[in-house]
């Protein structure tokens, strides 16, 4: 079995197109509820940023506990 050693590209594009999957996903789901595209695209990418936003503050306060 090889080992696949994480470069900085690959991160990059690992956290560029995880968001872009979540905002389809969410997309997909929004307009299936509201029937409305426009709404559905608002409502999808206002939910990950905010999503970003509390990841990095869980991150931040984990930072902060003693290690476990």
């Amino acid at each position: 079995m090889s080992k696949t050693i994480e470069s900085r590209k690959r991160s990059i594009l690992k956290a560029v197109s995880y968001p872009i999957i979540c905002i389809i996903s969410m997309m997909v789901i929004t307009v299936s509820i509201t029937k409305d595209v426009k709404q559905s695209i608002y409502i999808s990418i206002v939910f990950q940023a905010i999503q970003t936003a509390l990841y990095y503050l869980h991150e931040r306060l984990w930072a902060r506990l003693p290690t476990v």
